[in-house]
């Protein structure tokens, strides 16, 4: 007999990944940083907390079972988007992280 969680602890679960996946996507950003691969344009943090607040925002409006794959979707692609968006800025010259690369993170599957 299979025992399913009740979708309340699967959304819960699924919305800590997806903050822990900021975590490191963050992380990630200040690493390239401090290491003087990439700099921030000075509208960058404000911009992140812009596109956070959207992501949490279009979370919140999900029927949970949709909140749930999309929390996942987050939590299994943000590292190596961030990874991407990072090589990406250090190919420039000057290797500068503006805001409009901190928007592609609200760039999400059709099906949210």
């Amino acid at each position: 007999m299979e025992t399913r969680m009740p979708v309340r602890d699967l959304v819960s679960d699924a919305f800590g990944e997806a903050f822990a996946t900021l975590d490191k996507c963050v992380q990630l950003f200040l690493d390239a940083k401090l290491e003087e691969r990439i700099y921030f344009d000075h509208d960058v943090f404000t911009a992140g907390l812009q596109t956070v607040s959207e992501l949490t925002a279009r979370a919140a409006k999900l029927a949970p079972e949709p909140r749930v794959k999309y929390l996942q979707h987050w939590a299994e692609h943000g590292p190596q988007l961030c990874q991407e968006i990072i090589t990406v800025i250090e190919r420039r010259n000057p290797p500068v992280m503006h805001p409009q690369d901190v928007k592609k993170f609200l760039q999400t599957p059709d099906y949210y």
